[in-house]
């Protein structure tokens, strides 16, 4: 499961996680990959605000766990 697909099931949750993955939800250029840089990129290219990257790092790490604990 990328990045992508893991946020997008966070949406409806009330937590700055949850806000970030609606607003990617409706972002429909938003990378769909599992790398990091590429993310980072397209968030500084987009000029967010600090808080959005803050948001982004702790999910980035939410979502390393996930995978730590859902190896097939």
């Amino acid at each position: 499961m990328n990045f992508y697909e893991w946020i997008i099931r966070l949406k409806d949750k009330d937590s700055p996680t949850g806000d970030l993955a609606y607003d990617i939800s409706r972002d429909k250029n938003f990378p769909k990959t599992s790398t990091k840089s590429e993310i980072i990129e397209y968030l500084d290219s987009k000029r967010v605000h600090e808080d959005i990257i803050d948001a982004f790092n702790v999910a980035w790490k939410s979502y390393q766990n996930y995978l730590k604990n859902h190896q097939e």
